[in-house]
C-alpha cells in the first residue's frame, strides 16, 4: 500500500465553544472518496462535486488537519478541490476496497504533528451534517471509550473517532477484515451516537445551478 501526499494550505479550527473533543489533543478528519471509478464525464463531475461539499463541510468543524483520501481517476476530484485548505492523500491501492483508504489516512495523519485521534467519514454518507460530527466528539463526561461512531439500531459504521491507541489496528486491517467486525469485536470501547443520515447513502438532491 502506498499514498501519495498533495498538501493544501493550514487553517486554523474554527471558534466554537459547542464543540469539546471526548477524546483529548488535536483531532484530525478524513474524508474517503469511496465512491466507484466513474463512468463518463457527468459521473466524474457529480463525484468531484459531492465530495468538494463533503470537504467544505469538514472544514466548518475545528478538526484539522482535514484530509481528502481519493482513489480511482482522482484528476477532477484534485481539480474540484483547488483552492480548499486540505491535505490530499492518494490512495494507489483504492480497488483494495474501504481498508486501504483506512491506511492512507491513517498514515497522513500520522505524518501531522501533535494529532491525538482521527475521524474517518465515508463520501458517499452524503446526509452527515456539521452538526452530526460535533455529536461524535461529544464531551469528556460523554467518554465511555476511545472509539466514538455512528449508529442506527444494532448497526455501527462510519463516521467515527479513533483515538490515536488504535492507529496501528487501523493499519494491519487485511482486505478480508470488515470494519463492521473490528467494531463488533470491540464493543466495550465504544461509545455509539445515534445517527440515520450515516446509513443514508447518496441520496442527496441534485444541486440547483
Amino acid at each position: 500500500m502506498s499514498g501519495t501526499l498533495l498538501p493544501g494550505e493550514g487553517a486554523e479550527p474554527a471558534d466554537n465553544q459547542a464543540w469539546r473533543p471526548a477524546i483529548s489533543g488535536r483531532t484530525a478528519l478524513a474524508v474517503l472518496a469511496i465512491d466507484p471509478p466513474a463512468t463518463g464525464r457527468s459521473s466524474d463531475r457529480t463525484t468531484a462535486d459531492r465530495l468538494r461539499r463533503a470537504a467544505e463541510t469538514a472544514l466548518t468543524t475545528p478538526m484539522r488537519p482535514v484530509i481528502v483520501v481519493i482513489g480511482a481517476n482522482p484528476e477532477p476530484a484534485v481539480t474540484r478541490l483547488t483552492g480548499l485548505p486540505v491535505i490530499l492523500a492518494l490512495n494507489r491501492d483504492w480497488a483494495e476496497g474501504l481498508n486501504s483508504y483506512l491506511r492512507v489516512a491513517v498514515l497522513t495523519a500520522l505524518a501531522e504533528s501533535n494529532v491525538a485521534a482521527l475521524a474517518l467519514w465515508r463520501s458517499d454518507q452524503v446526509n452527515v451534517s456539521a452538526e452530526d460530527l460535533a455529536r461524535l466528539l461529544g464531551t469528556p463526561d460523554e467518554q465511555q471509550g476511545n472509539v466514538v461512531a455512528a449508529s442506527l439500531g444494532d448497526r455501527t459504521d462510519l463516521p467515527a473517532v479513533f483515538s490515536r491507541d488504535y492507529f496501528r489496528e487501523l493499519l494491519t486491517l487485511g482486505t478480508r477484515d470488515g470494519l463492521s467486525d473490528w467494531f463488533d469485536a470491540r464493543h466495550e470501547l465504544l461509545r455509539r451516537v445515534e445517527m440515520p443520515s450515516a446509513f443514508e447513502l447518496r441520496r442527496e438532491a441534485s444541486p440547483t445551478r
